[in-house]
């Protein structure tokens, strides 16, 4: 299976987090994300897929809808202790995607 990384590095959660999606000006917030999104240099070339990778980040980041840390441990914990005798690829596939969209876990 292909290892899903980040959708964004420490460093970009870091220079974009202050633009999350979470108020009244959710609009204009989510434009400058996009709009900073497309303003990395050559030497950070993005692919297609990794910008939208990166806007799906951003557009669930601290939304009631979106996902936390929590629910990634609860369900690898809940993974690690059922007995899936047909796909537990798939179980563990789909919350990599999910750890793949939060921003770096806080020790």
């Amino acid at each position: 299976m292909n290892e899903i990384g980040p959708a964004l590095t420490p460093e970009e959660w870091e220079k974009e987090g202050a633009r999350a999606i979470s108020d009244r000006d959710d609009y204009m917030r989510f434009r400058n994300c996009l709009d900073a999104l497309t303003e990395y240099d050559s030497t950070s070339f993005r692919t297609r897929t990794e910008m939208r990778k990166a806007v799906a980040a951003h557009a669930l980041h601290g939304q009631p809808f979106g996902f936390t840390w929590d629910m990634v441990h609860a369900l690898r914990e809940c993974v690690a202790t059922a007995d899936f005798p047909d796909r537990p690829d798939l179980a563990e596939a789909a919350i990599e995607r999910i750890a793949s969209l939060l921003p770096p876990e806080k020790p």
